[in-house]
């Protein structure tokens, strides 16, 4: 190994392969180093073998001549290291792996010509790959970026980056992967593509040949033009993998992974189809057989109040009748599933990519305050359920599934995750909601709050941990006393306890109240389930400046939630179920 530094040194050869840096060898441009290395004469004369490293801290251009002339070689497994901000020509060039170490540096390379590069790595600092579109420029192997590094693609002119190795290429890290409106990524490696990180596509994404799969957690946007050979099996989206795009007619394998039943009544899951005319079968798992694989797949009929069977084919009303004649996923709405067997289920087909209709939900006892319709997210990435849906007789919240809780969360503002179906409440005959697709929204979060409100969650579990439930208490300035459909949500049973405030004589799982300007006490409703200890926690207190006083009316006892935000109880099943009392600003405590 050697380094060069202060000023213009040289190592030439006259001849090609005249000098070789071996396995574990390393060249170093270092600090105050001016010029090329290795001269500007000989082609071909100076090898990195696989193994060695040219690290460049300062110094000009390594390749010297003009492209397609090379002083050096870097051959396969060899490394081309940046420490700084210099800007390398990448124009015509072939390198072998490139690492980007450069804290707090902007790397620009330039150029015209098509440049090929194996491995990249993006350690530290930034990447903008800012080439001139001319040709296609190659990358064969792995990128990784690691978190607080960035990878732009910011072609000045329409380019092309190939992915074309030989082998699978992954694509992972924490950092930040983005690309410009001029750019196509074009996947074109039979043995495919992996991405294993979150990346912001301003341009097009084309999978010419292979496959590609988004894994597990990861987060895709496509602003550009999504393009396959049209076989679902070339884009894969594992469970869990979240994709935002705007072309239509893509298909795509999306799975979903389903956690068995265990005893009692947990193991139900809403699930919903993010692609069209998907079929309820064996082929995707949907429907299961033999010893020890049984499975239950019900749709919700609100004229019937009734949850009816895929199994259900003889004995009205059947399956069919109550899923619109069909025996399909229906897109937009939901259905509850459970299965012995934990699985992983798969959707083929188009996905779908443009506003959803519910329209003619039915509100069959004109006599009640409400009728439940089960919806389904028809998008392989979350969706924002929020106030500017449009709706007619359909209420502001929904309740979506809590597979920790086994039961219902109400939401007002906040995320239907991927490919989930949610209970929508109808307060009048004919009822109709949008389901937009310009909410989309690639989201693991649970619970959102507006910034100018407050917003008190109280979730009640069972201490064996079996099952539980939520409620939610805000406070706004366009809150009311008693229950409205715009920004209140009724109480729906699920398999937890009963738990929800009162307003009047509704039950709510959200209750929306006027901002808090004088002190306030909430009733709160509890009635045991097959449990018999429980733990109440709260969440949000710091949007709270008041103290929050939880009174217990069976005991008497009360607690500051402001200090100590858990409290374990005991129900039995002759308590009132008038059980607690939230008083927020100044009462509670010496009442």
């Amino acid at each position: 190994s050697m380094e060069f530094t202060s000023g213009a040194q040289r190592l030439t050869a006259a001849d090609a392969n005249g000098i070789f840096f071996q396995a574990g060898s390393c060249f170093t441009a270092g600090v105050g180093f001016t010029g090329n290395p290795f001269g500007k004469t000989s082609s071909n004369s100076v090898i990195f073998q696989a193994g060695s490293c040219y690290l460049s801290k300062t110094g000009e251009d390594p390749f010297a001549l003009l492209s397609p002339e090379s002083v050096i070689v870097f051959q396969t497994g060899s490394l081309y290291k940046l420490t700084t901000d210099i800007a390398p020509k990448f124009s015509g060039r072939t390198f072998a792996d490139i690492e980007i170490d450069a804290p707090m540096k902007t790397i620009w390379p330039f150029g015209n010509e098509p440049f090929s590069i194996d491995n990249l790595t993006i350690t530290n600092g930034t990447l903008n790959l800012k080439f001139a579109g001319a040709g296609g420029h190659s990358i064969k192997g792995n990128i990784s970026v690691a978190s607080g590094a960035t990878l732009n693609f910011s072609p000045t002119s329409s380019g092309t980056i190939f992915f074309n190795g030989s082998s699978q290429q992954t694509i992972s890290g924490a950092g930040a992967i983005s690309s410009n409106t001029l750019t196509t990524l074009e996947l074109q490696n039979t043995a495919g593509v992996v991405f294993d990180a979150d990346a912001e596509l301003s341009g097009g994404l084309t999978i010419s040949a292979g496959f590609m799969t988004l894994q597990s957690g990861r987060n895709l946007t496509i602003m550009g033009t999504l393009a396959t050979g049209g076989l679902a099996e070339e884009l894969i989206i594992k469970p869990g993998g979240s994709l935002i795009f705007l072309t239509a007619g893509v298909n795509a394998m999306i799975e979903r992974s389903i956690v068995a039943w265990g005893e009692g009544r947990n193991g139900w899951h809403l699930l919903s189809s993010p692609v069209g005319a998907q079929e309820i079968n064996t082929t995707g798992g949907f429907v299961t057989s033999g010893p020890g694989n049984d499975y239950d797949f019900f749709s919700w009929s609100e004229p019937h109040s009734l949850w009816v069977n895929f199994k259900n084919s003889t004995v009205s009303p059947t399956f069919t009748e109550v899923n619109g004649g069909t025996d399909a996923f229906r897109t937009g709405r939901g259905y509850m599933v459970a299965y012995e067997q934990s699985s992983v289920k798969q959707f083929k087909g188009s996905m779908n990519v443009a506003n959803v209709m519910i329209s003619g939900l039915t509100m069959t006892d004109v006599t009640a305050t409400q009728a439940w319709h089960l919806l389904g997210n028809p998008y392989p990435s979350a969706l924002l359920w929020d106030n500017s849906w449009e709706r007619s007789n359909v209420g502001a919240v929904c309740q979506v599934w809590n597979e920790t809780l086994n039961d219902y969360s109400a939401i007002q503002n906040g995320p239907i995750p991927a490919m989930n179906g949610f209970m929508v409440e109808v307060s009048g005959t004919n009822a109709s909601v949008r389901i937009p697709v310009g909410k989309r929204m690639h989201s693991n979060q649970g619970w959102y709050k507006s910034a100018d409100e407050s917003s008190l969650k109280l979730t009640v579990m069972a201490a064996d941990s079996a099952s539980g439930k939520e409620t939610v208490v805000r406070f706004s300035q366009t809150g009311t006393a008693g229950f409205d459909p715009s920004s209140d949500g009724h109480f729906l049973k699920g398999n937890g306890p009963v738990f929800c405030s009162l307003a009047g004589e509704d039950w709510l799982s959200i209750n929306t109240l006027p901002a808090l300007l004088q002190p306030v006490e909430v009733p709160l409703i509890f009635v045991k389930n097959e449990s018999d200890a429980y733990i109440l926690e709260v969440r949000g207190l710091e949007t709270i400046q008041e103290d929050v006083i939880l009174c217990d009316l069976k005991t008497g006892n009360k607690q500051n939630l402001s200090i100590d935000s858990v409290y374990a109880f005991t129900a039995s099943d002759t308590d009132s179920p008038l059980r607690f009392k939230l008083s927020v600003g100044g009462v509670g405590i010496d009442a």
